[in-house]
């Protein structure tokens, strides 16, 4: 259950804005997909500069709309799943384009080089808005 809190804020918060955006114009109808990552040494901050710095370079890759990077906000709402180390939250103007995304050789070397061995677990959400 609160996994879907989680969620819901994450969108909420996805819609409002964020941090470091590749892009000043957002679609208006597309897919977010939102990536969240435990880390196997969680809280790390070290673990967490690297997967930030490896995301960043996500960014080069064509289709990808908007990109926003961060880490969970501490919080005492049970509402609120603050457990994750670090959040991607990308926008795709379709579907299409993020299939691409997802098989382009950088993004699979990110994920088989730093995101697999550095995390306990990897939660991906899927909108289409």
């Amino acid at each position: 259950m609160k996994r879907i809190y989680g969620l819901a804020l994450l969108f909420s918060l996805t819609l409002l804005g964020g941090c470091a955006s590749t892009s000043d114009t957002t679609p208006v109808h597309g897919i977010k997909h939102v990536v969240l990552v435990w880390l196997k040494n969680a809280g790390d901050p070290q673990d967490r500069s690297t997967l930030i710095k490896h995301s960043e370079e996500l960014r080069s890759i064509h289709g990808l709309v908007d990109l926003q990077i961060g880490t969970a906000v501490p919080s005492d709402r049970k509402i609120v799943d603050d457990s994750f180390d670090v959040g991607l939250v990308m926008t795709f103007a379709d579907q299409k384009s993020m299939d691409t995304y997802i098989k382009h050789p950088l993004h699979q070397e990110k994920v088989k080089t730093y995101f697999a061995p550095l995390s306990h677990k990897i939660v991906v959400y899927d909108i289409k808005f």
